[in-house]
């Protein structure tokens, strides 16, 4: 989303993921402004479902855009999480 700072008026760029627990239905919102902060995000997502529960998910869905390819699918792979495009 392109916005404004209500100050200076200068356009600034916000980026969002938004992630569902298929199960529980917990939700993680994460905003940021850059696109390789969000993939940063995405995997501390993952992180944050191993400490809640005590292990990693099986499964991730995701529209595997280009700002979470190489990280997410590294990630996955090294935690033996499958991941499968929406």
């Amino acid at each position: 989303t392109v916005l404004r700072d209500a100050r200076t008026q200068q356009k600034y760029h916000e980026y969002g993921l938004l992630a569902t627990d298929g199960h529980t239905e917990w939700r993680w919102l994460h905003t940021t402004g850059t696109m390789r902060q969000l993939q940063v995000a995405a995997v501390e997502v993952l992180r944050h479902c191993k400490t809640l529960t005590g292990r990693y998910p099986r499964l991730v869905i995701t529209d595997l855009g280009s700002e979470f390819r190489r990280t997410l699918e590294e990630f996955c792979s090294r935690k033996g999480i499958q991941l499968q495009p929406t």
